[in-house]
């Protein structure tokens, strides 16, 4: 890097590299090395949009399994500390809290759940 009071055509060209190379980088998806479309409109590759489904619903048949603490609601971190286990156990895959959060918000969204509480308060509830 230089500074200079004139842009050559060098200097446009190396920018222009340099602007090729981070889009690449950031529409690479870091686990697969390919391009993804994804990444760039949601943020999520399709990788984690499909993992992001499978938490959903293992959320929603955890859900189901614990319908009667769910009428008066359940920890908010104990369900999510409970199917990041559960994934590791019984699918062999480690699930990071973003994921089990962003299910959790999507399942807010269809209202499917309701959220509430502050902090380590936090609490869900089944809607029925």
């Amino acid at each position: 890097m230089r500074l200079s009071e004139v842009v050559t055509g060098d200097d446009v060209t190396k920018a222009y590299e340099l602007f090729q190379n981070a889009t690449k980088q950031s529409m690479t998806d870091p686990t697969t090395g390919l391009i993804d479309m994804n990444l760039v409109s949601g943020g999520m590759s399709n990788e984690d949009l499909m993992l992001l489904d499978q938490v959903r619903e293992a959320l929603l048949q955890y859900f189901e399994k614990h319908k009667v603490v769910m009428r008066e609601g359940i920890s908010y971190k104990t369900t999510i500390d409970d199917l990041v286990k559960d994934f590791k156990e019984s699918r062999g895959v480690v699930v990071q809290v973003r994921v089990v959060t962003r299910a959790l918000d999507n399942l807010e969204e269809d209202n499917k759940i309701m959220m509430g509480g502050a902090h380590s308060n936090r609490f869900i509830k089944l809607i029925e």
